[in-house]
């Protein structure tokens, strides 16, 4: 995750925007916005196993102001870990 501008990655269920930034612990993590709302649900599926097969770690769905939202970092190899 490099991008600082916010960009769109497409999927079956709709859409997610992403906008990568660092966490407050200098972690490099990604809000990821659904849309539409409407498909909320079936797209957070959708993107959560892609997210795991990538190798991505991700929150629940969270929502602020009625925004369906997660966020989402890179998942530590074990190799990196030690």
């Amino acid at each position: 995750m490099t991008n600082m501008n916010p960009y769109r990655i497409q999927f079956i269920n709709g859409y997610i925007e992403v906008e990568e930034r660092k966490s407050p612990n200098g972690t490099q993590e990604a809000k990821c916005t659904l849309h539409p709302m409407e498909q909320s649900a079936m797209l957070f599926r959708e993107v959560a196993e892609w997210a795991n097969e990538n190798n991505y770690t991700h929150t629940k769905m969270l929502m602020r102001n009625g925004v369906p939202y997660f966020i989402a970092w890179l998942s530590q190899t074990q190799e990196e870990q030690q």
